[in-house]
């Protein structure tokens, strides 16, 4: 019942809003129309219409599919996110609130997983003149597996500093979740660069 469901609304909601019928939508059955909202939403990033690539996926991810077709949607949610500087739509106010309320539960937090960690570039100029080193960072990951907030925490020279923040808010992440539902976490992580780089 459940499946019938999702492909009811997927069929009649999503796929209509990007332009194709119902009629088409039914034909293509939820395999092909999974594949044609997700190619639809890749041509939009593409296109930089971010705000509307963002919101295609935001709107498939709503039905809560599983697999290799949830990751590719999540990537191309949190680059449109990214590369649009778009306003993060699930980080409330009280996001920080929620973070410390669900470590005090003692219910288990489910680790956000890395679908996309891209590595930092070497800095151009620097490569073998300031040597090697690491840089500590904090990101908040949120309720739709986006980097939010990345700051440096212990770094090195600047031109490496950015360097490494610019990778973190490029990653994409399964989110984390908690009694199965998506929670924001706070994320640390180290990148060290050294002249073997």
């Amino acid at each position: 019942m459940r499946r019938a469901a999702l492909r009811a609304v997927v069929l009649t909601v999503a796929l209509p809003w990007l332009g194709l019928s119902q009629a088409r939508a039914w034909e293509l059955g939820p395999p092909a129309a999974a594949a044609e909202t997700l190619k639809q939403a890749k041509r939009l990033l593409k296109q930089g219409r971010y705000a509307e690539a963002a919101e295609a996926a935001r709107e498939y991810l709503h039905h809560q599919p599983q697999g290799a077709a949830e990751d590719d949607m999540r990537v191309v949610l949190c680059r449109a996110r990214t590369d649009g500087h778009l306003p993060d739509l699930s980080h409330s106010p009280g996001a920080l609130a929620e973070v410390k309320e669900a470590a005090k539960s003692g219910t288990k937090i489910v680790a956000p997983q890395p679908l996309v960690s891209p590595l930092p570039e070497y800095p151009d100029t620097s490569r073998y003149a300031l040597g090697q080193g690491s840089v500590v960072m904090e990101a908040f990951i949120d309720e739709e597996g986006c980097v939010v907030d990345a700051k440096v925490l212990r770094g090195m020279a600047e031109k490496f500093n950015q360097k490494a923040l610019d990778s973190l808010r490029h990653a994409v992440f399964r989110p984390a979740t908690q009694d199965g539902k998506p929670v924001h976490v706070y994320y640390s992580t180290t990148v060290t660069f050294s002249k073997g780089y």
